[in-house]
């Protein structure tokens, strides 16, 4: 077993832990404040037909949907189990 892999794991389950209460966001400051500033960014702008790179565990699936007509997901991996284009 190698560290990289090890790491990854760790990680995973740390995030699917906190995605699966809604709180993947609040793992650290930077990240809550990013959180933020996205959403409010996607409410004042966001619409239409959405392109989401780099969906991860698409902590922003709630507010695209709110804002746009069709959103399609892409990440090199499907973390969440909702990506559209892997």
């Amino acid at each position: 077993m190698n560290l990289s892999g090890t790491l990854r794991r760790r990680r995973q389950a740390v995030e699917a832990t906190y995605f699966a209460r809604k709180r993947l966001h609040t793992v650290s400051l930077p990240r809550f404040r990013l959180h933020g500033f996205t959403t409010e960014a996607l409410r004042e702008h966001g619409q239409g037909d959405l392109l989401e790179v780099g969906a991860g565990l698409s902590p922003y699936s709630a507010t695209l949907a709110e804002v746009a007509d069709r959103v399609t997901t892409l990440d090199i991996e499907d973390r969440s189990g909702t990506v559209d284009l892997i």
